[in-house]
């Protein structure tokens, strides 16, 4: 990104892309000419390197808008992997034609293809492995090596795991104007759960329901409520409930974790609310994708709790966070113990 100065955004409601470009285009000099005679055979004037530097830019930006348009493409019509290198070997062809300069500035493999993609933002999976074996029944283990093994029972993860990392997408949520007013649908309707009593009995949106009014000083410019704090030594979650029933020492409150037994001192620190703020939907779900029982895949995924109903009901705005393929659900009912 840095070679080429792109900025890509996507537009989630046309499914269209756009770049901005911020490299300028030079002209010669016509009058620092006049004062000096150059031989054009020998010489290679600055201008001239920076009219290639810009052509090699623009076929770059090109390339990248008419791969992602191939990606948008199979996306829209639910196509394979395979579908995938069909696509993008017909946009190379559409783009490039019988221009062998433009054929070279392709890329040649998928690799390079994420290379490119990489560089203007796109984020893969990492690929873990999780250990789930009886033998450390209350237990567990993930490891981003398919090699390593589990520090309980010394056997490799036997259940991929893929995982995106929700804050680089929240950053992109962000940064599109147009998903930022999508997020800002609860604070367009925000008399119908800024009292924070009872539920609206119209029940159209999310925010109509009681729960979303028992959480409105969240989103409350007016509200100041306390934060949840991590444990100094395990890094489970007190949550405000927790902090405020434990017993007080000159405002400090003393804090003993459930998990490691730990025992420390809390200052309380306080946030006022904000209709910016994001709150999440998740949702873990299981499917038999083969047909065949014992084997199964799961999936988690969240969705934007301030999104209008009509927003909701788009799959484009529900955010896979995590993927387990192939569960061996029979083998001495781990799947069905530990769901």
């Amino acid at each position: 990104m840095e070679d080429i100065n792109l900025q890509p955004t996507v537009v989630e409601s046309s499914r269209s892309v756009f770049f901005e470009n911020d490299a300028s285009y030079h002209q010669l000099d016509q009058a620092a000419g006049d004062n000096f005679e150059l031989d054009p055979e020998n010489v290679t004037t600055n201008d001239q390197i920076s009219d290639e530097g810009d052509s090699y830019s623009n076929s770059r930006r090109e390339i990248l808008c008419a791969i992602l348009r191939a990606l948008m493409l199979v996306d829209q019509m639910n196509g394979s992997h395979n579908d995938i290198s069909d696509a993008l070997e017909l946009a190379k062809d559409l783009y490039c034609g019988d221009d062998s300069n433009l054929k070279k500035l392709w890329p040649k493999t998928w690799k390079e293809t994420e290379k490119l993609l990489k560089e203007n933002g796109y984020k893969e999976p990492r690929e873990l492995y999780v250990c789930l074996d009886n033998s450390h029944y209350s237990q567990w283990d993930v490891m981003d090596d398919p090699n390593a093994t589990c520090r309980f029972c010394g056997n490799k993860g036997a259940i991929k795991y893929y995982y995106l990392g929700l804050p680089d997408k929240i950053k992109r949520w962000f940064s599109d104007p147009v998903m930022c007013d999508k997020m800002l649908g609860h604070w367009k309707e925000k008399e119908h759960w800024i009292s924070g009593i009872g539920a609206n009995f119209t029940l159209k949106e999310l925010w109509d329901g009681g729960r979303f009014n028992e959480l409105s000083y969240f989103w409350d410019p007016q509200k100041e409520w306390m934060l949840p704090c991590k444990c100094s030594f395990c890094n489970s979650i007190f949550s405000a409930d927790e902090i405020r029933q434990s017993p007080e020492v000159n405002g400090l409150f003393c804090l003993l974790c459930d998990e490691c037994g730990t025992r420390q001192m809390h200052c309380p620190k306080y946030a006022h609310g904000n209709p910016c703020n994001l709150a999440l939907i998740g949702h873990w779900d299981g499917w038999s994708p083969f047909g065949v029982r014992g084997k199964n895949c799961c999936g988690m995924s969240d969705e934007c709790f301030s999104f209008l109903n009509e927003c909701l009901k788009r799959f484009y705005h529900i955010y896979i966070c995590c993927f387990l393929e192939n569960i061996n659900s029979s083998s001495e009912s781990v799947g069905e113990n530990r769901r």
